[in-house]
């Protein structure tokens, strides 16, 4: 891991050492915060009065003590101390005048400790109730659709090859917005890493480390959020050179999302959200060709996706239970363009190659397996979840083809299923999540295995 983390370009290791510093600093913050609060004089800690067996009677009072007058010398008529009076705070006061029977005496009010989770709903006034922000987020399970066909006829190459398409994900991989997010408008800065198992990125399929940072932050007084998404991977080289081996430990940047959300209704059992997704093209262009330079054919990372969702989140009073759910529909707006090369000099427009829509449906549903909410506790929550995402094309696959060259598989449809279990740990304000996601069906699959890691903290 550390060796991977070494390899990433500047501006990379950058953005994740701003998120890991922004993270550091909010926990000792935190740790600092509790140790403050735990070290207080007594005198300043809220403490709750004793309750009257009489329900009707108000609060327990007890009656002042009495004070001892000083006694008086007999010499020079100055006040001395008694030497048979306790010594007390009480014993310099005056005394109390005696009530007025007739006035009736007000009931004193006293504040009641609140803990980490009502503090925070105050603090940020947050629209929902703080048993919907305990429930932990979905993991997701995607990477992306992988390669596509590509057949050129010329003097310098002959044959079929697999090229990944960057508007797509590319060799990074397409983001998802279920994955790490929930319904619900947060304040937070994340970070996920996930490990995908023999992706078919190349016809024999290759290993990718995935880490993607970003941030989440509301307004419209919590009603909605903005989130930005920045991944990047250690996987194959966007330059793909058939004659000699493939490079599968490059490090690639991949395309931005941003994505608005609005909290449209929430009650203390629910809460429905919808938003909308926008990926940039930000990732490299694919290009293909020879070990000497000769250029073959390249793919250009123009288009932009438009990513619409609805997502829900319910979990009963007096249970343990939450589920929640995603749907969303993935739009390539324009395509992008792919050029050959003839004789490996002269560039020609093959044409406008658009990927195909995806429309997609995640299921999760968990249980808490420990909670405990007192402000003198640091770990509140351990909880696991089980997940089912459905993945499918909706519109056909798009063919491009001048004769002698060829690009895409006009029978590339798709539909997969696959599962996730995971456990999740709440941990102060910070979550972390460890779970492992794998493919049902034989065929369409993106993967092999994923080990899904992330941490989400929140301030």
């Amino acid at each position: 891991m550390i060796f991977r983390l070494l390899q990433l370009p500047d501006k990379c290791r950058f953005c994740l050492a701003c998120c890991f510093s922004l993270w550091g600093s909010l926990v000792v913050s935190e740790l600092v915060c509790c140790q403050e609060t735990d070290l207080l004089p007594s005198d300043q800690r809220v403490i709750q009065e004793p309750k009257s067996a009489n329900p009707l009677s108000g609060p327990v009072r007890h009656a002042p003590r009495p004070v001892v007058p000083p006694s008086i010398s007999s010499e020079n008529g100055n006040l001395s101390p008694n030497p048979f009076q306790r010594q007390s705070e009480y014993s310099n006061a005056p005394i109390p005048p005696s009530p007025n029977p007739s006035s009736r005496q007000q009931p004193r009010t006293q504040a009641t400790p609140t803990s980490n989770i009502s503090r925070s709903r105050s603090q940020n006034n947050n629209p929902f109730s703080p048993r919907l922000a305990r429930v932990p987020y979905i993991m997701g399970d995607f990477f992306g659709r992988g390669h596509t066909t590509a057949y050129l006829q010329g003097q310098d190459f002959s044959g079929s090859t697999a090229l990944p398409n960057p508007s797509a994900g590319g060799v990074v991989g397409r983001v998802r917005l279920q994955d790490n997010n929930s319904p619900l408008p947060r304040d937070r800065v994340f970070l996920d890493y996930s490990f995908f198992h023999n992706v078919p990125l190349t016809s024999s399929g290759i290993d990718v480390n995935r880490f993607s940072p970003g941030i989440e932050k509301t307004y419209l007084d919590g009603m909605a959020s903005l989130e930005i998404r920045v991944p990047m991977a250690v996987t194959l080289n966007t330059n793909i050179v058939p004659d000699v081996p493939s490079d599968t430990s490059a490090t690639e940047f991949g395309n931005i999302m941003i994505a608005p959300k609005f909290l449209l209704t929430a009650t203390s059992e629910m809460a429905l959200a919808a938003g909308l997704g926008v990926s940039i093209p930000t990732a490299d262009d694919i290009k293909f060709g020879l070990g000497d330079g000769t250029k073959l054919l390249s793919i250009s990372n123009e288009s932009v996706h438009l990513v619409p969702y609805m997502a829900i989140l319910y979990t009963p009073k007096q249970s343990n239970f939450f589920a929640q759910a995603f749907l969303s529909y993935d739009f390539d707006t324009r395509g992008n363009s792919v050029h050959t090369y003839a004789n490996g000099t002269s560039r020609e427009k093959l044409g406008i190659w658009q990927d195909q829509h995806l429309a997609s449906l995640s299921l999760s549903a968990g249980s808490w397996l420990y909670e405990n909410h007192c402000c003198s506790s640091l770990l509140e929550s351990i909880s696991w979840s089980a997940e089912i995402h459905y993945t499918a094309t909706i519109n056909d696959a798009d063919f491009l083809a001048d004769g002698a060259n060829t690009f895409g598989n006009p029978e590339a449809n798709m539909s997969l299923v696959n599962g996730a279990i995971g456990t999740h740990v709440n941990i102060g304000r910070t979550k972390f999540t460890v779970g492992y996601s794998t493919p049902f069906t034989s065929s369409d699959r993106v993967f092999d295995g994923e080990l899904r890691l992330f941490v989400n903290r929140f301030f």
